[in-house]
């Protein structure tokens, strides 16, 4: 694969991981906090949010060495590390938003 076609992927990658994160906004959170679910969990589990995030991050990492080499019949190998992308940015954004760093 050259430089170009690996660009070409990343692009389409990263637009669904985008779009996945907008969908799944208005199904999860709270339109005043989109971080709203990941801190419902975080009270439950009494854990910061930060590890409620790499909890959700583990279980995707897990699911993902369960899929390698086989078919999946529900959540595709694709759908799992575009989660997994999704979670660490998340986890970026809200981590910059709680300390007051806006990038």
């Amino acid at each position: 694969m050259n430089y170009d076609k690996e660009y070409k992927e990343c692009t389409m990658f990263f637009a669904n991981c985008l779009d996945t994160i907008a969908k799944k906004a208005n199904d999860y959170a709270t339109e005043e906090d989109v971080f709203s679910n990941f801190k419902k969990i975080s009270n439950v589990c009494e854990v910061p949010v930060e590890k409620t995030f790499l909890m959700f991050m583990t279980v995707k990492i897990a699911r993902i060495v369960e899929l390698l080499g086989k078919e999946a019949k529900n959540e595709s190998l694709q759908d799992s590390l575009m989660d997994l992308a999704n979670y660490a940015c998340l986890m970026k954004v809200y981590m910059e938003d709680k300390d007051g760093n806006k990038t």
